[in-house]
């Protein structure tokens, strides 16, 4: 079988949906005859970010000199209609919108999240706007559409439900290399590098409104003296952080709350590692990755009782109201002074992680696929 990939969201900073779009490419290649990555890229920068050895990739120009990613995706089906010849199905995971042409072929595509609908003050207005606008022309040209978690399915079919009957749910994964690590002289590294204290929470994720930090902040202020130990913020910058900063500066939370900016991969299982707990209370979320990998870590986990959170969690992990200060700053002060609830948290992180594999996703992927082809 031959599968195009849209892969233009992956890339060597992959987070949200370029790190599940490279990690169903990688397994999806083990099934697969052939791989075709569907690119504006380089070949060769297309082979060194899909780890192919070969490649058959088709390369769709992308002269747009601003907004390039979303106009290449306004007419990429169009494009891909003179190369339908060369690929069996179409896996489209980027969630970007397709309001011109139609495959030829049967098209997947991915919906990772749909809080532009739920919580529109979280987006910028151009990119709520035209999702509002466009995103359900772009489903309809689908053949099938698979949502990360039954949250996401659910509000999918709570706004479009004529889609219910060519949905599913496939849930994501976290990638293997988020393991319990028992070497201390890398862990001593790594802590050496950020500069981390012995017991520390941790945030990990793009630093924008709907990950709460704000929030965060807020209960720092406010509880600062029933809270044990500072937390890091690891994540790249998103958008509307300028309010965020002044902020942390107006509370004068230096030492409370540190940013150490975007983490590389091979730096992130040992953060988790290294942490005493892991909190992330978003206001909504279409999967939530984080909290899975700091489980399958063995790292204890706070998570808010909003979006799929408590799906992925599902009582493996200490779950919040994220409007609730005062419960948000009781959850930290219990997991840090309660070492025997960190061991249970613990032990039910790992069990719950094992429900979660690419392998099984990309399996379950496949099976689909052959329905279809």
């Amino acid at each position: 079988m031959r599968i195009g990939f849209i892969t233009d969201s992956i890339s060597h900073q992959s987070a949200g949906v370029g790190r599940y779009a490279a990690n169903v490419f990688h397994h999806l290649s083990r099934w697969s005859e052939l791989m075709v990555p569907i690119d504006w890229r380089n070949p060769a920068a297309i082979k060194s970010l899909t780890n192919l050895e070969s490649s058959d990739a088709i390369s769709i120009p992308n002269p747009w000199p601003i907004g390039k990613k979303l106009f290449w995706h306004f007419f990429l089906l169009s494009a891909l209609e003179r190369h339908t010849k060369k690929i069996d199905i179409l896996f489209n995971c980027s969630q970007f919108l397709h309001p011109i042409g139609k495959m030829n072929c049967p098209h997947i595509y991915i919906v990772h999240d749909l809080s532009y609908f739920s919580y529109p003050e979280y987006h910028k207005k151009g990119k709520k706007t035209l999702f509002r606008l466009l995103l359900k022309n772009t489903l309809s040209k689908a053949d099938h559409i698979v949502c990360v978690s039954h949250y996401t399915h659910k509000r999918l079919i709570h706004y479009y439900p004529e889609m219910v009957h060519q949905s599913s749910v496939i849930h994501e994964a976290a990638d293997k290399r988020f393991r319990p690590i028992a070497n201390t002289d890398i862990l001593r590294q790594i802590r050496i590098k950020y500069g981390l204290p012995k017991m520390f929470y941790l945030f990990v994720g793009t630093i924008e409104p709907r990950k709460n930090l704000t929030q965060l902040l807020k209960v720092y202020h406010q509880y600062k003296k029933n809270i044990p130990y500072p937390l890091y913020v690891a994540g790249g910058t998103g958008w509307h952080i300028e309010s965020l900063h002044k902020l942390h500066r107006n509370f004068d939370l230096k030492n409370d709350v540190k940013f150490i900016g975007y983490v590389p991969d091979e730096d992130l299982p040992l953060l988790y590692n290294l942490a005493t707990a892991f909190i992330y209370i978003s206001k909504d979320e279409g999967f939530g990755l984080p909290p899975l990998e700091a489980m399958q870590c063995g790292t204890p986990v706070i998570v808010s009782d909003a979006g799929s959170l408590p799906e992925i969690a599902h009582k493996a992990a200490i779950v919040v109201n994220p409007n609730d200060q005062n419960a948000i700053a009781r959850a930290l002060q219990k997991i840090g002074e309660d070492k025997q609830l960190r061991i249970c948290l613990r032990d039910k992180g790992l069990e719950r992680a094992k429900e979660f594999s690419w392998e099984k996703s990309a399996s379950e992927l496949m099976s689909l696929f052959k329905t279809m082809v």
